[in-house]
């Protein structure tokens, strides 16, 4: 399952696991799976990793990174594959022989220059099973993972997975809120984003330099740029976990709106660690064909805590409207894409320019080009 379309995994993420030693939510194989034309027993090694995985008690997503050979020591070696598995093709094969449908992803990735698969298993409710015997995997028993190795639950596991379904697990419940980017201050349903258009007090944008009263002279160059930071305003992002549990490598992706006069750019960061606490988080702007699109990464967000994106960015309109931004959350422990709904009221004013705005403004006379 791709969640909403999107890679559950990037590039960063992918290191990070190459560092990391197979377990309960891991797994590296260094050749492809067997799958297309391949015989019932080789078919049923990958039944019975993603049966496993997806009945094993875990805090996060699940990986099986193929195309990479475990190392003793050190990082996990990226050896890539020379073919892929179709996601669609893996899930009419597994769907079809287990109790209730299995939520997992397959998705080709390019790191180091090199091809890997990436078969990803969120968390879902518990047992699943096969209900006919398929190659080595045995009808009704129900696989997980146990340290690095696979093998078949006990009768109290199981029972108590059937427990765990009738309960809700816990998971992050987050939120997503404007802020003020340079106090950290929540911008409450009644904010009006305020851009400005500024006009020249004399002459046209053909003068180089236009005079202002007390024989001061403001450059045509600093009234662009003065113009230009007016156009657009700064904006920030917080983003809040009101649940229980802590939400962990966490994706926020912000679709703007298309919408004619909307201008988006980045606010220049005064620090681009990324990391939650006292670090501001940096918002990617993205240009995808004229669509834009806002990205925070997050490592983690603990219970009652806020994250602050409060270098924010620079967003500008030309008239005045509500514009509904539509927010995607995606993360290890989130069972599903999390969709949010980010109204904000905008307005477009117009005023002349005001020399206190140029303090450093010198003496002189109009210049014409």
């Amino acid at each position: 399952m791709k969640i909403g379309g999107q890679m559950t995994i990037d590039s960063e993420r992918i290191r990070r696991l190459l560092g990391t030693p197979e377990g309960p939510a891991l797994d590296f194989k260094r050749d492809q799976y067997s799958f297309a034309g391949a015989a019932e027993r080789e078919k049923s090694e990958l039944l019975k990793d993603i049966l496993a995985f997806a009945n094993t008690s875990r805090a996060e997503t699940a990986y099986i990174l193929i195309g990479v050979e475990e190392r003793p020591t050190g990082p996990s070696e990226v050896v890539g594959v020379q073919s892929h598995l179709e996601d669609s093709d893996l899930h009419q094969f597994v769907n079809s022989k287990t109790n209730k449908p299995v939520e997992f992803s397959y998705e080709r990735h390019q790191y180091d220059s090199k091809q890997i698969g990436v078969l990803s298993v969120p968390i879902q409710p518990r047992p699943v099973y096969v209900t006919r015997p398929f190659g080595i995997v045995q009808a009704n028993a129900v696989y997980l993972r146990d340290g690095s190795a696979t093998r078949i639950a006990s009768p109290t596991e199981v029972a108590d997975m059937g427990a765990d379904a009738g309960t809700k697990a816990a998971v992050p419940e987050l939120v997503v809120n404007w802020c003020e980017p340079s106090t950290r201050t929540y911008l409450g349903p009644d904010y009006v984003h305020t851009t400005t258009e500024l006009s020249p007090p004399a002459r046209s944008w053909r003068i180089l330099e236009f005079l202002y009263k007390d024989d001061r002279v403001v450059t045509a160059n600093e009234y662009r740029r003065a113009h230009e930071r007016n156009l657009q305003r700064p904006i920030g992002l917080a983003i809040t976990n009101n649940g229980k549990t802590v939400a962990t490598t966490v994706q926020i992706t912000i679709s703007v709106p298309e919408y004619e006069g909307v201008t988006i750019s980045p606010n220049p960061s005064r620090n681009s660690k990324g990391l939650a606490g006292s670090e501001e988080l940096p918002i990617d702007v993205i240009d995808r064909q004229g669509r834009y699109e806002l990205v925070v990464n997050v490592d983690r967000i603990r219970p009652g805590e806020t994250v602050w994106a409060g270098n924010g960015f620079r967003l500008g309109v030309s008239k005045n409207d509500t514009l509904t931004f539509r927010a995607h959350l995606i993360g290890d422990n989130l069972p599903k894409q999390v969709d949010l709904e980010l109204p904000l009221r905008v307005e477009r004013t117009k005023r002349e320019i005001r020399i206190e705005e140029f303090p450093k403004a010198r003496a002189g006379g109009p210049m014409l080009i």
